[in-house]
């Protein structure tokens, strides 16, 4: 499966990215962008599985990126999306979207990652770029029990 990384700078954060995904055989990083209009000519032209989408928080703080993310899940094929925002960044207005199918969340804690799991759980390719960005799947549940529990409205 094809990878496009979006919104991830040049340097070690984008290599130790890179390598995670590419650590499964089934994933290669054909592409990188750091610009919504970079990002979005790339995914025309490449027509990516997937792209990991990195987020500072949400959509509504990025409005460059809710383009991106219109535009990739308006391919033919549409990409499958990962979403990656900081756990403390991890606004409400993110879970709306993981009801359009192949649309995952992976809150990133430090280096490491948890993710949440979209409307299709049984999608093989999203299950394993969580697992190449580090992330685990978690149930909606979990995810609410969690943000209650940090004082937080959960989404």
């Amino acid at each position: 499966m094809t990878v496009l990384v979006v919104g991830v700078p040049e340097g070690e954060e984008l290599e130790r990215l890179r390598s995670r995904i590419q650590r499964n055989p089934h994933f290669q990083v054909i592409s990188h962008a750091r610009t919504p209009d970079v990002a979005l000519a790339h995914a025309r032209v490449l027509l990516p599985d997937i792209t990991v989408l990195t987020l500072a928080g949400g959509f509504r703080d990025d409005p460059a990126a809710l383009g991106i993310f219109h535009g990739v899940r308006a391919l033919d094929p549409p990409s499958g999306v990962v979403l990656r925002t900081r756990a403390d960044a991890a606004p409400g207005d993110l879970d709306g979207f993981t009801v359009e199918g192949a649309v995952h969340i992976v809150e990133l804690v430090g280096q490491a990652a948890v993710g949440a799991e979209g409307r299709d759980e049984g999608s093989a390719g999203a299950q394993l770029v969580h697992s190449a960005v580090g992330g685990s799947l978690r149930s909606r549940r979990e995810r609410r029990a969690q943000a209650a529990g940090r004082g937080r409205r959960p989404g």
